[in-house]
């Protein structure tokens, strides 16, 4: 089940206390016990006016309700990168990936290169804030870094980089 762009529904309670109760109610509804139907739920929420300009994102950019994460398995958040984050930028992201290569012990070498700026394509982070099935932001995974060509609607894994709370 997709939900593009989750919004509370309506209600007479608060807006935050209605979002997280819509969550629940849709785990119980996608979980695959206890009279749930075996869901996988895909859903996208928006970002906290108060967080657009957050480098780092994590669970505190959440918007009407925070507490919506304790239901989710993943939390992820995307963000695109910020001019100063180019090459030659004040906040250069330097990216890095494994190529595999013979005569190297356990047969990979790192790649380290930085992002430069396209009318072709464009470039998103993906941070995780919460992960059950492995590492997250907090516990030592690195951003994942997209190169985005929404023209064609291709979206290439391009490698890994680090970007630093500053909150």
């Amino acid at each position: 089940m997709i939900v593009d762009t989750a919004k509370p529904s309506d209600g007479n309670k608060e807006r935050w206390v209605q979002f997280t109760e819509d969550f629940e109610k849709i785990y119980k509804l996608a979980r695959p016990n206890g009279g749930g139907l075996n869901l996988a739920v895909y859903t996208t929420v928006q970002l906290a006016d108060a967080n657009v300009k957050q480098r780092f994102l994590d669970e505190t950019c959440l918007g009407d309700a925070k507490k919506i994460k304790n239901v989710a398995s993943v939390t992820w958040h995307m963000r695109g990168v910020w001019d100063d984050e180019f090459k030659d930028g004040k906040r250069e992201i330097k990216v890095y990936q494994y190529r595999k290569q013979a005569g190297i012990p356990k047969g990979y070498e790192t790649i380290e290169f930085t992002l430069e700026k396209s009318s072709d394509y464009t470039y998103m982070l993906l941070f995780t804030s919460k992960n059950r099935r492995g590492m997250s932001n907090d516990t030592g995974l690195d951003i994942l870094v997209f190169k985005v060509s929404f023209n064609r609607n291709s979206w290439q894994e391009i490698g890994w980089a680090k970007i630093y709370k500053d909150y």
